[in-house]
């Protein structure tokens, strides 16, 4: 799939097939709308990740995060009509905000850069 990601509004140019699992590439899609105040429902994330991901692999991905506590949903009516609303939790926002920064390429992620952002988290008490 040769689709073209745009997240913050800069283009990623990571072949996302090899880098990152498809859960986590779904996983940075909902942080940024969060962090844009923007939280996205899920007709917006298949829109936004087309090409690239299945519609069916988006729902399974939610289906992870959601089982994982990883992200919480909520239901908020926009122009008339409630739509789903996913928010990222706790500790999993310093791993959200690793994998968007990646993706940005702002940083070069790794096993160590995510285990040190959990244990920064639960140092913090983050998500209690």
């Amino acid at each position: 799939m040769n689709a073209k990601l745009i997240l913050n509004n800069k283009e990623i140019s990571h072949n996302l097939n090899n880098t990152l699992s498809q859960d986590f590439i779904v996983l940075a899609v909902m942080y940024e709308g969060q962090i844009n105040n923007n939280k996205y429902n899920f007709t917006e994330i298949v829109e936004k990740l087309d090409g690239m991901i299945t519609k069916n692999r988006i729902s399974s991905a939610e289906d992870r995060l959601f089982d994982l506590d990883i992200i919480n949903t909520s239901y908020v009516k926009k122009d008339g009509k409630f739509s789903k609303r996913y928010t990222v939790l706790g500790e999993s926002e310093l791993i959200a905000k690793e994998i968007l920064d990646y993706l940005e390429g702002e940083c070069d992620i790794s096993c160590d850069t995510l285990l040190r952002s959990r244990d920064m988290a639960l140092e913090n008490n983050i998500g209690e």
